[in-house]
């Protein structure tokens, strides 16, 4: 008895029953895109230059920040042979890490925007002045997180203003690398990555 009420109302009402198949369909799509706009992987800025056998690649969390909010950079060296390699750096320079840990640095950071630079991480570092060497096996990578809390390199501590920057990674800090063993090392230029485009917005 129900099932025909059900099936006569439908025949008598075919506005609203169009009007609630098109609300079914409408929420229907809105959740297949909403479940697949959760589960496919947020596409990060990322630029990378390689000089065989290493590559050299820089990371942000997302392609624009809030005026004042700390821009995590994550800087990256690789192996891309299937061999182990060892190579040298000259005047080592170290960071302090959010933790307080020191790190031998093997990168630094350039910002600029549309006319010049505004920031290099390695501004007001100074270098040890020693020898370094590191065995870095096959597809293994080191990695130095760092952060621009978007001040300029003065020492008046002037902060950017919201618009388009430009940021680029560099390794090593300064110098170049030595490839395997002295005095027959191969000598890598210093690599610089590709420019990632971020906005910084009030």
């Amino acid at each position: 008895m129900q099932r025909a009420a059900v099936i006569e109302w439908f025949k008598h009402n075919p506005v609203k029953v169009f009007l609630l198949i098109l609300i079914l369909v409408s929420a229907s799509i809105g959740a297949v895109f909403a479940y697949f706009g959760f589960l496919s992987p947020k596409i990060v800025p990322y630029a990378s230059v390689e000089s065989y056998p290493l590559r050299v690649s820089i990371e942000l969390d997302k392609a624009w920040f809030f005026q004042g909010e700390s821009v995590k950079v994550t800087l990256k060296l690789k192996n891309i042979a299937d061999y182990a390699i060892k190579f040298t750096l000259s005047n080592v320079m170290f960071y302090i890490d959010e933790e307080g840990e020191h790190h031998q640095l093997f990168f630094t950071f350039v910002v600029t925007d549309e006319n010049e630079e505004v920031f290099n991480y390695v501004w007001n570092l100074g270098a040890a002045g020693v020898i370094n060497s590191h065995i870095l096996n096959a597809s293994e990578e080191i990695c130095n997180v760092l952060y621009w809390n978007q001040e300029r390199s003065t020492y008046h501590q002037t902060s950017v203003a919201p618009g388009a920057y430009y940021i680029r990674g560099l390794a090593p800090p300064n110098d170049s690398f030595g490839i395997g063993a002295r005095p027959y090392a191969t000598v890598i230029p210093r690599m610089e990555t590709p420019n990632i485009r971020f906005k910084i917005i009030s």
